[in-house]
């Protein structure tokens, strides 16, 4: 299948959302390992290329970006940004190449986990598909979550929905496919990146619609982070982690969140969003009443 100019990740790739979105997605893919030692799946829902040659990038995005991060590195940065900075110079010490997240996934795994990526384009997963279970479709059809959700396998799943957003409906197909997913296993780890569009109708509220239906389906909680850099445009983005760990927001904490504003402001000012919800777990005595 042929790929449309916009949907080029090169243009945008390591760019402000890349560095909050793989953040999160790092954190939260080393927690999900060290809770459960027999195993996870980790889906990545829209994978792109595992590597993007930043030399052959036109728009500068990523000089906004993860470059900046680099720069401003010191001893004060937050652990998760070095874990962050680390993986990225793991890949390329020189930064001509910037890791994807199924590379920044893979390279985390160990030998009793499983990798799984989707794609509609096949050639940018060409190179991927060593090691992981390649399905080339749309995630938004009707049959996905089967592929995403097995329900033959008890490891548990992390999968990562971070779609384009070409379009308006994306949003709509992306809280469909978080509700379809916790419908088929409410234990399920979903990350959702969310784009913040200056007066797109999903700039405000959207979020909260992820969260109110989440808090009804997930069984553990939500975990929300967002920041903006700009005062036009993309402004800025988010991650919603469903049924998180219940320590992640001290492993991404507001000191996390707030370095990274306050790095990449770009325009406007600093604006930056952390919360962590969980819900009670049952006495044993409530659980029999």
């Amino acid at each position: 299948m042929s790929k449309p100019e916009e949907y080029q990740h090169l243009k945008h790739a390591g760019n402000h959302c890349d560095v909050l979105k793989h953040v999160v997605f790092r954190a939260c893919v080393q927690e999900q390992l060290n809770v459960h030692e027999n195993g996870i799946i980790l889906v990545d829902c829209h994978a792109g290329e595992g590597l993007y040659d930043l030399s052959k990038q036109t728009s500068g995005d990523f000089e906004r970006g993860v470059a900046r991060v680099v720069q401003n590195l010191d001893q004060t940065a937050p652990p998760a940004v070095h874990d962050y900075v680390n993986a990225i110079q793991e890949a390329d010490e020189y930064m001509q190449f910037y890791p994807g997240s199924p590379m920044l996934g893979a390279k985390l795994l160990r030998e009793q986990d499983e990798h799984r990526l989707v794609d509609l384009y096949v050639e940018d997963v060409e190179g991927l598909k060593d090691g992981a279970l390649f399905w080339q479709a749309d995630v938004f059809e009707a049959d996905a979550v089967e592929f995403l959700v097995p329900n033959d396998d008890d490891r548990h799943k992390v999968i990562l929905i971070d779609p384009p957003y070409l379009d308006q409906e994306d949003f709509y197909r992306a809280k469909v496919l978080t509700e379809r997913i916790l419908d088929r296993d409410p234990y399920c780890t979903i990350l959702l990146w969310y784009p913040m569009i200056q007066k797109s109708r999903w700039r405000y509220g959207y979020a909260k619609s992820i969260k109110d239906m989440a808090k009804k389906k997930a069984k553990l909680g939500i975990y929300q982070a967002w920041l903006t850099v700009d005062k036009e445009g993309l402004q800025g983005s988010g991650m919603i982690v469903v049924n998180p760990t219940q320590r992640f927001d001290e492993i991404v904490d507001e000191d996390t969140i707030d370095w990274l504003s306050a790095t990449l402001l770009n325009s406007g000012r600093s604006d930056y969003s952390l919360e962590q919800w969980m819900k009670k777990k049952k006495t044993k005595t409530e659980t029999e009443a």
